[in-house]
């Protein structure tokens, strides 16, 4: 499946009129994306046509639908024979079905386009990733998700088709920061496939932007990925790429924390978050930031660890769940750290046996989870309190 332009035509139907079509079309059914993939392949095995593997087409799938890029010609008539649509078949200005794009148009297309991300456009992207940070600090996935899922894609398009190495570098970094809060996002929304895929796709703009804190965050994005699926020794290979020290590091030692109470190694666990801690404290006093979500905002918030360790600590130890229970009102905090520690609290009171408290603060986790599209949050409080 190869893809044109989102300023040309495909007959009459414009791309973002048939991206708008194939999202209408997939939700009319439930569908998620990586389902409509799984459809697309069925499909293409059963009428003897190759397509790209599910995890592919997963992908490509997101980008038509966002209206910037559609499929060719071959791609679009079985799109138009999955869900019914006709009218989505690319036809040329007398009606017959007409050519894609060669290979050699849609290259010079794609790089007059990353060409014309001037300094202006620039700020304007910064702008949009800020206002979708924001968006996301409030209401989620929900809210923000599929800004933040276009922007990913049209971000990593124009970072590998900039020839200017400079300028590549400033739009890896955008990529990076918008790749590190749709990973978040896709966690919430317990979709750890595509959580991985992001925080690689992350890593591999920061390691090109050359930000060591932002490569930190997407390996630990990784790890925590892979231990939502039980993989925590997979988990631990990836944060093996991860340097000892330096910008970052602090997050690498979390990951590393989760890690080990997975494996209910509860000191060592300590430990780590500890170390996290006071690896924090350096950064900061070096004038950096070690940040919940990407720098792409004020940060008016502080560094996640103390919380991540009186959440993963406090069906344990007595003065963590009494941390726990003061922060969980904590004003200024984004809505997916809201629901996260409340879920936490609600957890650490069933394993301890507190069950009527946990049942009060269980409608609030739910409400918050709800609200931001937190269906990992609300797995966790159905599994706990079933």
């Amino acid at each position: 499946m190869t893809l044109t332009t989102a300023t040309d035509k495909i007959g009459v139907v414009k791309v973002e009129e048939i991206g708008g079509a194939l999202r209408a079309e997939r939700v009319a059914r439930g569908w998620s994306l990586s389902d409509a993939a799984r459809e697309i392949g069925a499909l293409a095995a059963r009428t003897g046509r190759q397509v790209a593997s599910p995890a592919s087409l997963r992908t490509q799938l997101s980008r038509w639908e966002n209206g910037r890029v559609t499929a060719d010609a071959d791609s679009l008539a079985l799109l138009a024979e999955l869900y019914g649509r006709q009218d989505l078949r690319a036809r040329g200005e007398d009606g017959s079905e007409g050519p894609s794009a060669s290979a050699a148009e849609r290259l010079r297309a794609a790089v007059a386009r990353a060409d014309a991300v001037d300094e202006a456009t620039l700020d304007l992207l910064r702008a949009q990733l800020a206002l979708n940070a924001e968006l996301d600090a409030t209401l989620g996935a929900a809210g923000a998700g599929t800004a933040v899922a276009a922007q990913i894609d049209q971000l990593e398009a124009t970072s590998v088709h900039t020839a200017d190495p400079t300028r590549r570098r400033v739009v890896a970094e955008l990529t990076a920061q918008a790749a590190l809060l749709g990973g978040w996002q896709a966690l919430d929304q317990d979709d750890a496939d595509v959580a991985f895929t992001r925080h690689r796709r992350a890593l591999d703009a920061a390691r090109l932007a050359d930000l060591p804190a932002l490569t930190g965050q997407a390996l630990a994005g990784c790890a925590s990925a892979l231990l939502a699926v039980g993989l925590p020794g997979a988990a631990e290979a990836v944060l093996a790429e991860a340097p000892p020290s330096g910008p970052g590091a602090a997050w690498v030692r979390i990951a590393h924390a989760e890690i080990r109470m997975s494996r209910g190694e509860r000191d060592d666990a300590a430990r780590l978050y500890d170390d996290a801690a006071r690896l924090t404290g350096a950064e900061e006093s070096d004038g950096s930031r070690v940040r919940w979500r990407p720098g792409v905002v004020p940060a008016e918030l502080v560094p996640p660890v103390a919380r991540r360790r009186e959440a993963a600590l406090a069906p344990y130890d007595d003065a963590a769940l009494e941390r726990l229970r003061a922060g969980v009102d904590e004003p200024g905090l984004p809505a997916r750290e809201r629901a996260r520690m409340r879920t936490q609290l609600v957890l650490a009171l069933v394993a301890r046996g507190v069950r009527a408290e946990a049942e009060e603060h269980a409608g609030q986790a739910r409400e918050l989870a709800g609200t931001i599209g937190s269906h990992r949050e609300q797995r966790l409080l159905d599994e706990v309190l079933r």
